[in-house]
C-alpha cells in the first residue's frame, strides 16, 4: 500500500497523490517483486515482472521449438527407414558410406551413392555429385511428405553463400560473424525482392538467389543486424535497421555510433545488460556517440522505456543531447511518456530533453553534464487548458528520483522554456549530487522536491532556483553543502556556493519543510527583486558555518522591490567563528514581511535580527524574583524597579527602524497575580501582587510580539 491512500480519482493534483504516485513508480522501476499496487489498490506488473515474464516466455518458445524439431527429426528418420534409406549426415569431406541405401544431405537435396560407385566410399567434400559418384534420390518427393529440418550455418555469410536453399526452408545461424557472438537468429527462405536487405529483417542470398527473412520473437537483438560492439566499428546502421519491433536488446559490447539512433515506432523499449560501475572501464554495455550533432538517440512520437546500458559522449566532440524525446510538429496534444532507468550517462551537455506528458527518470548515474533533465511543452497547447485540466496541461507526473550525479554544472531538472508554466506535477526525490549545481531551475507547479542532497556545491552556485509562476509546491529535507570550509575571507567568498534557495517572481502556496545548509558564502534564502510572495512557509532553516566575514551575508535576504510575506517557524545558525560585529539574520528592504514563530537563541555578539523587511517577532522568557532572566536571554534585558515590579526590554533595534510591541502577556508562579502596567515601543513593565493586592516578588513568565516596520 502507499502512504496516503486518499482514494482520489485519476487526474488528481493533490500533492499526497503525487507522493504516492512517486512511491508506486519507484517500486515499478526498482522493485524485484513481480507486481505492485498503485495508489488505488490495483495490482500492476513491475519492470522486473515484465522482464521475467518475457524471459519465461522466451524459454517456453525455445523449448517448444526444440521439441518440435525433435519430432520432425523423428518423422524424417522414420520416413527414411520406411523408404529403405539411412541418413548419415550433412554433406562434408570424410564421410564414409558402406551401403547404397545410405544418403547425405546437401543444401536441402538428398544424395545416395551411384550404382557404379565402389563401396566403401569416402566423400571428398569437393561438391556433389563428386564426378558422378552420387545421384539425387528425388528430394522433391521427400519434401512433399516431410517437414524439413532447419539448415544450420555458423554465420550469416555462410548462409548467404549456400546453394540449394528453397523457398519455405527454415534456416538458423549460430552467430552473425562467428558462432556465439550474440547475433544468431532463425530465418525463413523467401523469394528474391520480398523485402529490402537491411542486414537483419531481410538478407539477400547470393548463393541461392533468394532472400532470408528474419524470424524474431518479441525482442530484437541489435547484433542480429550486424552490430559488432567492439568500440571501433560503426554500429549506427545496425541500430537504425533493428528498430522493427517494440523491444530492442543490447548485449555486452561497446557500440560506437557516428550519427543519431532514430526511433519512430509507436512504442519503443531499449534494454541492455549493464552492470553499474564507476567510470567507463569495466562496464559491459555501452553506446558511444562519436559525432558532432544534436542527439545521440532521437525518439519521435513514441512512448518509450530505456534501461540497462551506458550512453557516453566522446570526450573530445559529441552530440549536445543524450536522449531527445519529442513529437511530430503536427501533434495536437502532448501525448507521450518516457521511462529511463538503470542507465549511465557521461559527458553530455544535456542528458535528456523531453517534450511529453510524463517521465520516470530513476536509478541512473550521471557524470559531466550541464543539465540532466530538460522539460518542454508543445507550442499552442496552453490557454484553454488551465481551467479545464487541474494540472496545467501536465496530464502525467514527471518523476526524477534515486539518481546519483557527479559534476552537474547547471541543474538536475530545468523547466525554463517559453511554455514552462504549463508543465506541472514535477516530483524530484532522493537524488544525491557531488560536485553539483542546482537541484531544480525554473517553474515548479504542484510539484515536490523531497529528500535531495547536494554535496560539494560549486562556487557561486544556487541549490534550488524557483522562477515566477511557481505555486502549490512542497520542498522538504533538502541538504545543500559547499565543498569545504576554507580558511581566510577571500577563500571563503571565492570558493563557496551563494544561495540554497532563490525565490523569483510570483510565488504562491509554497510549503517548505526542512532545509539544511553547510558552508555558504551569502544567504541561505534569497528573495529576488521581482518576487511577490503569498502563503510561503519554511518550517525549519538550519545554517552551519556560513561565511561570516562576507559583508553580504545574512541568513535570509530580500532585494529591493520584492513584496509579500514569508513565515519561518524555526531558524538555527551554528558557527564556531566570532565575527568582528554582529551579523544580521535578515537583510533587505521593508517590502517583504517576515513572520517568525520563534526567535533563535543566539549570542548577541554574533547575530542581530538585522534590518531586512517588515517583521513579526515573538519573544518569550522568565524573570526571577531579583529581576534576572532565567530563560530567553537573547536580545532581552530586564530590570527590577521595585518589589514585584520588573521591566522587560528588547534591544535588537536599530536606529533606522521603527518597532512596536503589539501583544504581550505574563503569568507568575506561587499563585501571585501579575499584570502589565506599562508598554512602549520596545519595553513593558510587569507588576506582581499577592492575593491581598500587596506588591510581592514572584517568578514571572512572559511573552510578547513586536512588529518592525
Amino acid at each position: 500500500m502507499t502512504k496516503y491512500n486518499t482514494g482520489n480519482p485519476i487526474g488528481s493534483a493533490d500533492p499526497r497523490d503525487l507522493y504516492d504516485n512517486a512511491t508506486v513508480i519507484d517500486r515499478y522501476a526498482n522493485s524485484d517483486a513481480a507486481t505492485t499496487s498503485d495508489r488505488l489498490g490495483v495490482s500492476r506488473r513491475t519492470l522486473a515482472g515484465m522482464e521475467n515474464e518475457f524471459s519465461d516466455d522466451q524459454t517456453r518458445r525455445e523449448d517448444e521449438f526444440d521439441t518440435a524439431q525433435d519430432g520432425r527429426q523423428a518423422q524424417f528418420t522414420q520416413l527414411m527407414i520406411s523408404g529403405g534409406y539411412e541418413f548419415v549426415g550433412d554433406y562434408a569431406a570424410g564421410i564414409e558410406l558402406t551401403a547404397y541405401k545410405q544418403v547425405v544431405r546437401d543444401g536441402g537435396e538428398f544424395w545416395r551413392p551411384a550404382a557404379d560407385t565402389d563401396l566403401p566410399y569416402t566423400t571428398t567434400g569437393a561438391g556433389l555429385p563428386e564426378g558422378g559418384a552420387f545421384v539425387n534420390i528425388g528430394d522433391g518427393l521427400l519434401r512433399q511428405d516431410l517437414v524439413q529440418p532447419v539448415a544450420t550455418f555458423n554465420n550469416v555469410q555462410d548462409m548467404k553463400d549456400a546453394a540449394g536453399l528453397d523457398v519455405g526452408r527454415k534456416v538458423r545461424t549460430l552467430g552473425y560473424y562467428a558462432p556465439g557472438d550474440g547475433g544468431g537468429n532463425d530465418y525463413e527462405i523467401v523469394a528474391a525482392g520480398t523485402g529490402t536487405d537491411d542486414g537483419g529483417s531481410f538478407i539477400d542470398l547470393s548463393g541461392s538467389g533468394l532472400q532470408a527473412k528474419g524470424l524474431f520473437g518479441s525482442a530484437v537483438n541489435v547484433k542480429q543486424f550486424g552490430a559488432v560492439g567492439d568500440g571501433v566499428a560503426d554500429d549506427v546502421t545496425s541500430f537504425n535497421s533493428a528498430i522493427i519491433e517494440p523491444y530492442l536488446k543490447i548485449n555486452n559490447g561497446n557500440y560506437k555510433i557516428s550519427s543519431s539512433i532514430n526511433f519512430k515506432s509507436a512504442a519503443t523499449q531499449l534494454y541492455g545488460d549493464r552492470i553499474p560501475t564507476v567510470g567507463r572501464e569495466g562496464r559491459n554495455t555501452n553506446i558511444i556517440a562519436d559525432f558532432a550533432g544534436d542527439a545521440a538517440i532521437n525518439i519521435v512520437n513514441s512512448n518509450c522505456a530505456l534501461s540497462g546500458f551506458s550512453l557516453d559522449r566522446d570526450a573530445s566532440a559529441g552530440p549536445n543531447i543524450g536522449i531527445n524525446i519529442s513529437q511530430n510538429e503536427s501533434a495536437v496534444t502532448p501525448s507521450r511518456d518516457a521511462a529511463i532507468s538503470g542507465m549511465q550517462f557521461l559527458f553530455f551537455p544535456t542528458v535528456l530533453r523531453l517534450v511529453g506528458r510524463g517521465l520516470t527518470f530513476s536509478g541512473n548515474e550521471v557524470a559531466g553534464a550541464n543539465v540532466v533533465v530538460e522539460l518542454d511543452w508543445l507550442d499552442g497547447f496552453e490557454d484553454s487548458r488551465e481551467n479545464t485540466h487541474g494540472t496545467q496541461g501536465g496530464f502525467r507526473n514527471f518523476i526524477i528520483s534515486n539518481n546519483r550525479l557527479h559534476t552537474v554544472q547547471e541543474a538536475l531538472v530545468r523547466n525554463t522554456g517559453s511554455n514552462r508554466k504549463w508543465i506541472s506535477a514535477i516530483h524530484v526525490s532522493d537524488n544525491i549530487f557531488d560536485i553539483g549545481g542546482r537541484l531544480f531551475k525554473g517553474v515548479l507547479r504542484r510539484g515536490q522536491l523531497v529528500n535531495n542532497t547536494i554535496n560539494l556545491a560549486r562556487a557561486g552556485e544556487i541549490g534550488i532556483d524557483l522562477w515566477g509562476d511557481s505555486r502549490e509546491y512542497i520542498i522538504d529535507n533538502f541538504s545543500f553543502s559547499g565543498a569545504f570550509k576554507p580558511e581566510g575571507e577571500y577563500e571563503m567568498i571565492r570558493s563557496l556556493p551563494n544561495y540554497a534557495l532563490v525565490l523569483r517572481g510570483n510565488q504562491e502556496n509554497g510549503d517548505i519543510g526542512s532545509i539544511s545548509v553547510n558552508w555558504i558564502a551569502r544567504q541561505a534564502v534569497r528573495i529576488e527583486s521581482d518576487a511577490v510572495l503569498k502563503n510561503i512557509t519554511i518550517d525549519k532553516l538550519v545554517v552551519n558555518d556560513p561565511c561570516l566575514s562576507n559583508p553580504d551575508f545574512g541568513v535570509v535576504a530580500n532585494v529591493t522591490g520584492a513584496t509579500g510575506e514569508i513565515r519561518i517557524k524555526e531558524m538555527v545558525v551554528n558557527t564556531t567563528d566570532v565575527p568582528t560585529s554582529p551579523i544580521p539574520l535578515f537583510i533587505g528592504n521593508t517590502g517583504v514581511t517576515y513572520i517568525l514563530d520563534s526567535i533563535p537563541d543566539y549570542d548577541e555578539s554574533k547575530f542581530t535580527l538585522g534590518t531586512g523587511g517588515r517583521m513579526y517577532a515573538p519573544f518569550t522568557g522568565t524573570v526571577d524574583t531579583n529581576g534576572n532572566l532565567i530563560t530567553g536571554k537573547n536580545f532581552l534585558t530586564t530590570e527590577k524597579l521595585g518589589t514585584g515590579v520588573y521591566k522587560i526590554t528588547h534591544n535588537f533595534s536599530v536606529a533606522s527602524v521603527n518597532e512596536t510591541i503589539v501583544t504581550s502577556s505574563c503569568i507568575s508562579s506561587n499563585f501571585r497575580n501579575s499584570t502589565i502596567t506599562a508598554r512602549d515601543t520596545n519595553s513593558f513593565t510587569i507588576a506582581t501582587t499577592d492575593n491581598n493586592g500587596a506588591a510581592a516578588d514572584s517568578v514571572v513568565s512572559f511573552s510578547f510580539t513586536t512588529v518592525r516596520n
